[in-house]
């Protein structure tokens, strides 16, 4: 036995001795391949409902030669940003940055602890993760689900607002101030999707980030796990004391009061159906003269990440493809792969520059208006020159004759084909008399149209426009940005003109949530992009008996779940439709026939689509 207790003594004096070398050997940042992070405690905060303090658990997100990026693994309590939504001018300036940097502080850090903290971009030495932190998947946050955190029993009983599910898992802030809605912060929503909220809210959660200095720091035990994690300590540090820095607490409650999110709201403040998809009053699709309302409007850019795309094999449908390559298409050489369960709602394609999968999905939580769309993720190989673009009826981009969108689909060899904007028919309504702007209109590098809208519109089209360029990007504008000539020498090579934009920065638009105010459920159709290389395309189907069609702030939702950081709204109505390997996947009933059109957008060529 004594032996037993000399072995461990000689043990933990050999890691307390191995410093920051010990440190460097053991904390790793996230590992890909076996899609697990580091854990590590450093401080103590209240932790249990009756205010019992705990380590606080972080995970590692990056480490550096002197340095390791840490973010706390719970929500640890709920806080505003501030309390002045008039005045609010920003991050640094908040009354969370200030309570981060004085009490919490103080409270969860002891002395050596503090001395042992950087200073980050912000010039906080506790901050909270940003926007792009939460996008990074070299952080871990390969998808949207990577976001998910749960509060603390302590957080929880103190107000942190709750979501109904199994997980109970709760939102909380980002230092990112919303680029598109004054006085609002981002924050992670339920199933981890990004979104925002004004600052005076309380209810948000807290998940701190802190950068550690490396110098002097000792790993005595611990194994890196969630269960059994590093613990970090710097010499002569003692266990650091004080109370939480959300504002002054009164005794906490023994139970957590029940703040989940009732299952017909959302926290956005949206209502909500019962699958989690928020909705609002949208507007009918069919085109109308502009409304006379006008605001000036900024660019809206889908610029693409700076990490390449290179964990897209990891989906739910993979097993069902042929052996991928890491980056997940089929190797070299490999002939096509289809697969398509009309049945099941499951559509899939697979080449060596291409992947699709194209997923039916059903919501009858509102009586007597069910729900019934295709969700298409279009994976595209960095480098390949695939993208998506216009294809025209009998290959002629100037056409003024009309076909079925399966037709043309059909005579392009189209593995994947979506409605576009139906801008012809603008052109159509302006030839006999001019009464609507066509908008700005791009095929194939050539300007058609340069007719913007002289003023914002309060219905669809409203004429905000998409661009489309060959290394994938896709840059949406709104009604007053630049013109064709302009987006033709940056290089574009279609734009569509329809609108209006539905998501920005990975929030739903003002445009969206003004002109969805005004409408009824009708077909939808939309295109979005996640980021470069990875697109979606959404149609809804309506006007049938298995869909009434839905409204234009429910079809923003889906981009947001999807994590689309920019989408776009096309034609809806009879020119709703979705097209794979030549085949129609939405339903045509009398009531709702394809509208007959001059072109599609598409991608993927087959000689099987005939």
């Amino acid at each position: 036995m004594f032996k037993k207790a000399l072995c461990l003594a000689l043990a933990v004096l050999t890691l307390l001795s191995a410093g920051l070398s010990s440190a460097e050997n053991a904390l790793l940042p996230y590992q890909s391949k076996g899609k697990k992070w580091t854990y590590v405690s450093f401080g103590s905060t209240p932790s249990k409902a009756d205010g019992t303090r705990e380590p606080i658990i972080w995970r590692v997100l990056s480490v550096a030669e002197d340095s390791v990026l840490l973010l706390s693994d719970r929500v640890l309590f709920a806080a505003r940003v501030d309390g002045d939504e008039g005045s609010y001018t920003g991050w640094e300036s908040s009354e969370l940055y200030e309570a981060l940097n004085s009490e919490f502080l103080s409270s969860a850090f002891s002395q050596a602890e503090q001395d042992a903290l950087l200073s980050q971009e912000d010039g906080a030495l506790v901050s909270l993760p940003s926007v792009e932190d939460l996008r990074n998947r070299a952080y871990g946050f390969v998808d949207d689900h990577a976001r998910r955190a749960q509060g603390t029993d302590y957080a929880r009983a103190n107000g942190l607002q709750v979501y109904s599910g199994s997980r109970k898992d709760s939102p909380y802030w980002t230092k990112t101030p919303s680029p598109n809605h004054k006085n609002a912060q981002r924050r992670v929503m339920d199933e981890g999707v990004l979104g925002y909220l004004g600052v005076s809210r309380e209810e948000i959660g807290v998940r701190p980030i802190i950068l550690l200095s490396l110098a002097d720091l000792l790993i005595p035990l611990g194994s890196g796990t969630e269960e059994g994690p590093y613990v970090l300590a710097l010499p002569g540090s003692p266990e650091p004391q004080g109370a939480s820095p959300s504002a002054p607490q009164e005794e906490a409650p023994q139970t957590a009061p029940d703040t989940s999110v009732p299952s017909g709201q959302t926290d956005s403040g949206l209502p909500e159906d019962e699958t989690g998809t928020a909705e609002s009053e949208s507007s009918e699709d069919a085109a109308s003269a502009d409304d006379p309302a006008d605001e000036d409007r900024a660019p809206v850019t889908g610029a693409p990440l700076s990490t390449p795309v290179s964990t897209i094999a990891a989906t739910e449908y993979a097993s069902l493809f042929p052996a991928l390559t890491e980056e997940g298409f089929l190797p070299a050489g490999s002939e096509e792969f289809v697969y398509a369960d009309a049945e099941k709602g499951l559509w899939l394609y697979a080449n060596p520059d291409l992947r699709i999968e194209i997923v039916r999905k059903t919501d009858t939580s509102k009586k007597n208006q069910p729900k019934r769309w295709f969700e298409a993720d279009l994976f595209v190989r960095p480098g390949s020159g695939d993208f998506i673009r216009a294809y025209f009826n009998e290959q002629n981009p100037k056409t003024k004759k009309l076909a079925e969108t399966a037709d043309i689909a059909r005579q392009n060899h189209l593995v994947f084909a979506l409605n576009t904007d139906w801008y012809y028919y603008r052109v159509l309504r302006n030839a006999k008399k001019r009464t609507m702007t066509v908008g700005v209109v791009l095929r194939g590098g050539e300007a058609f149209y340069d007719d913007p809208a002289k003023k914002a519109a309060n219905n669809i089209p409203n004429r905000d426009y998409i661009a489309l360029f060959p290394d994938g990007r896709m840059e949406a504008y709104d009604y007053n940005g630049p013109g064709a000539e302009e987006l033709k020498a940056q290089g574009a090579y279609d734009v569509f003109c329809f609108g209006p934009v539905l998501v920005r920065d990975g929030e739903v638009t003002e445009q969206a949530l003004r002109i969805g105010a005004r409408g009824n459920n009708n077909p939808r159709s939309a295109i979005g992009m996640v980021e470069n290389g990875h697109y979606v395309a959404i149609m809804v189907e309506g006007r049938t008996k298995a869909s009434v069609g839905c409204q234009l702030t429910y079809l923003a939702d889906l981009f947001l779940k999807k994590g689309c950081t920019v989408a776009f709204n096309l034609d809806g109505g009879g020119t709703a439709s979705m097209i794979f390997m030549g085949d129609y996947l939405n339903e045509n009933t009398y009531s709702v026939q394809n509208r007959k059109q001059n072109e599609v957008l598409g991608i993927g060529i087959s000689e099987n689509v005939h």
